[in-house]
């Protein structure tokens, strides 16, 4: 088992720690700010390759620009994720699985990976 400590995990991945607005669960119902999450808990250690026994699988770190970590329960590392905006020259879409794309089939396509398709033209 290789324990870290968990306050020190937090610091490597997010250098500026000024940008953590909170703290807690990812339904928002149990959360605190970053000065106190580290007061309280500078003594955690854990094993990060052991997610899914050692913290909380809900516990988030939410940022100012609304983007937040969570954790990867297959590997314990952290997952930086943004909310999606719509962008303003967006289009619609023919293809939403690999089955129905004419592109044909790969693991974990994304939807303009499957969308790519040169209209036939006659």
């Amino acid at each position: 088992m290789s324990e870290h400590n968990l306050i020190n995990q937090i610091k490597n991945l997010i250098f500026d720690t000024e940008n953590i607005t909170w703290i807690g669960s990812a339904d928002g119902k149990l959360a605190m700010s970053w000065e106190e999450f580290d007061c309280r808990f500078s003594q955690i250690n854990h094993d990060p390759e052991d997610a899914k026994q050692e913290l909380a699988i809900d516990l988030v770190i939410v940022m100012k620009d609304h983007s937040w970590y969570e954790r990867n329960l297959n590997d314990g590392g952290w997952i930086h994720k943004r909310i999606p905006y719509l962008a303003i020259n967006h289009r619609p879409f023919k293809y939403v699985s690999e089955s129905d794309s004419p592109n044909g089939s790969w693991p974990w396509s994304t939807l303009e990976e499957l969308n790519e398709v040169e209209e036939v033209t006659q």
